[in-house]
C-alpha cells in the first residue's frame, strides 16, 4: 500500500491512475462491478470515504470510459 496516496497525486492525475486501475481489474476479473472495483482501489491505496468520494469516482470513470471508447472508434476509422 502506498502511504499518503491522495497527497502524492494531483487532482487530475488520480483520475488517470484510477481509470487504468479499474480497467485492468475489470479486464482480469470481468464479472467484478464498478462499485467493487472502486472499493478495491480505495482499499489498496488506503483511501476512505473522508478522503475519496466513490460516487464522484464512478461518474468520472464512466465519463472517461466514454471518451476512451470514442477515441478508439476514431482511431479505428483512420
Amino acid at each position: 500500500m502506498v502511504i499518503g496516496f491522495e497527497k502524492f497525486l494531483t487532482k487530475e492525475s488520480y483520475k488517470y491512475v484510477m481509470f487504468g486501475y479499474l480497467n485492468a481489474l475489470r479486464y482480469n476479473l470481468p464479472t467484478i462491478t464498478i462499485d467493487k472495483s472502486i472499493r478495491n482501489f480505495m482499499k489498496y491505496h488506503g483511501l476512505d470515504d473522508d478522503t475519496f468520494n466513490s460516487d464522484s469516482a464512478r461518474v468520472t470513470y464512466y465519463r472517461m470510459l466514454k471518451e476512451y471508447t470514442e477515441m478508439q472508434k476514431e482511431q479505428n476509422k483512420a
